[in-house]
């Protein structure tokens, strides 16, 4: 019996696949803004018709009030200089401080995702799959940390 367990543990242990996430260590590109977008606050509200039947079959008709809000954003649009990446933060200080064509230095990690192969597998597959930046430095200054 000890040797059955020990063989279905093992092989256990060998067929395991799991996926798994890394951070990278802190990096440093310049990114230049291409554009810097503000977005209000928006808040709609309609009515809509409802169209159902009771427990007796007879239709019925409802009014119902239906909303929906977006909050006002200040957004930055980046692009990478070394990776020609493009993406955008949501920041109003940033939108205050920057303008197009401003050139600033982004500190980031990447995210990357990977599999382990049994219980001591080494890491196969490394895929970086998002990149999060933690500072922007305009002129020597730290604008944005994440939070």
């Amino acid at each position: 019996m000890k040797k059955l367990l020990c063989s279905l543990l093992i092989l256990t242990c060998l067929s395991c696949t799991v996926t798994k996430t890394r951070y990278s260590d802190l990096k440093e590109e310049q990114a230049e803004v291409t554009q810097v977008i503000y977005v209000p606050a928006v808040h709609t509200t309609s009515i809509g018709l409802g169209i159902g039947t009771t427990s007796g079959g007879d239709i019925t008709t409802t009014l119902m009030p239906m909303s929906s809000s977006s909050e006002e954003q200040w957004l930055v649009i980046f692009k990478c200089q070394d990776h020609g990446k493009a993406f955008a933060l949501n920041c109003k200080e940033l939108y205050e401080k920057l303008k197009q064509g401003d050139v600033v230095t982004l500190r980031y990690v990447d995210e990357i995702k990977y599999t382990v192969s049994g219980c001591h597998g080494t890491p196969e597959n490394e895929q970086v799959v998002d990149q999060h930046t933690s500072e922007v430095v305009v002129k020597n200054q730290v604008i944005r940390r994440k939070q």
